[in-house]
């Protein structure tokens, strides 16, 4: 199975989509730093409450890469691709330990801040990507500034997953889409039933029960793939999908919605516009994005986009620090300064941690790749 190469336009998308989806990840927890919880119970929870939805775009993104690489490079050996994305993901989540640990040591009152918390613990299943197990059996045990690391463990689960679908398949247009189809249906139904046996807690923060998206975003890109006259059909129904995909915050805000088939819905949405991103050929100078999907090609959106994995890992265990140590100042500066720490933090990883584990873990996909 063959892929094209995406439009410069559409990788656009993608990077303006990362950046939407991570805008609301950070808005979903400024209630660390600032005076946001009661706006959840209002009318604005859709702007201040959709982290879960926002991490669900991310992960969807996250599958159809992965997916349309893999695809792409079908003679790159499939342990070196789980190699490669352990090094791209491990190479700044390292880096964040190392200075939460160290803030830890030399911070005098942590033990009050974080009674019963075990940081050593902590960081060694953070390493070893255990954390989700841990963080939902021994939660009193597990750092809450270092709880969104759930995310990595996710991604690099739903990867393996992905990655040995993709090798017994052996890419087949049919087989492939099919025990997609079967593993998120699977997926969804076990959170679903977390959720109902252990609580929303667990459900949310268990690698198994919230890699689905990637799923998805798999599920999509191979039917885009596999066909032009799918691809053609959904670029004309493109423009709908983002409709879905923005009115779908409204319809997973609440959590018992969101562990549902809601939340598939929410991944198709996202996955159409990433799917056609991806395989749009580049010469089809007729299939440019429509408008509604352009909206998320903008600057803004896309240097967020590009930061959004490092801001994501560094935002929430700096928010908690300025929790901590702020609170004699007015919330706003706290806010101001805990954003400014993040982005900086964000910035620095990035330009010194994450591009070169990224060319690192190129040249272990593809040798000889700069």
């Amino acid at each position: 199975m063959s892929l094209p190469v995406a439009t410069a336009d559409r990788h656009g998308v993608i990077d303006g989509l990362r950046g939407y989806a991570i805008l609301l990840v950070l808005l979903s927890h400024l209630w660390i730093v600032s005076p946001t919880s009661d706006l959840r119970a209002t009318g604005w929870r859709v702007l201040f409450g959709s982290g879960n939805y926002a991490v669900t775009v991310l992960l969807v993104i996250s599958g159809c890469l992965a997916t349309h690489v893999a695809m792409t490079r079908q003679r790159s050996s499939p342990p070196m691709r789980i190699v490669a994305r352990w090094v791209r993901l491990s190479a700044p989540v390292y880096a964040v330990l190392v200075v939460v640990a160290v803030v830890s040591w030399l911070d005098p009152g942590n033990s009050q801040h974080f009674p019963g918390a075990d940081i050593d613990a902590s960081v060694s299943h953070i390493v070893t990507y255990t954390w989700t197990g841990f963080l939902a059996h021994e939660p009193l045990r597990a750092r809450p500034d270092l709880g969104h690391f759930w995310y990595v463990s996710a991604d690099l689960g739903g990867f393996v997953i992905l990655t040995v679908l993709l090798v017994l398949t052996r890419c087949h247009r049919l087989l492939l889409p099919l025990l997609l189809g079967l593993c998120t249906i699977a997926v969804t139904q076990y959170r679903i039933r977390t959720f109902h046996r252990s609580g929303d807690f667990v459900a949310l923060v268990r690698w198994q029960t919230r890699f689905g998206g990637m799923l998805v975003g798999a599920l999509v890109v191979t039917l885009l793939a596999g066909s032009d006259r799918v691809r053609r059909s959904a670029q004309r129904v493109e423009p709908l999908a983002v409709l879905g995909l923005i009115a779908a915050a409204w319809a997973v805000v609440e959590t018992e919605a969101y562990v549902g088939f809601r939340e598939v819905g929410l991944g198709v949405c996202a996955a159409v516009i990433v799917g056609l991103a991806l395989t749009t050929p580049a010469g089809d100078v007729t299939r440019r994005p429509p408008a509604l999907s352009r909206a998320f090609d903008r600057r803004v959106l896309r240097n967020l986009g590009q930061l959004s994995f490092v801001l994501y890992i560094w935002h929430y265990p700096v928010f908690w620090f300025a929790s901590r140590h702020f609170q004699s100042i007015p919330w706003a500066v706290s806010m101001a300064l805990s954003l400014i720490v993040s982005f900086s933090a964000a910035l620095l990883t990035r330009r010194w941690i994450e591009l070169p584990a990224a060319a690192v873990a190129r040249r272990l996909v593809a040798p000889g790749v700069a």
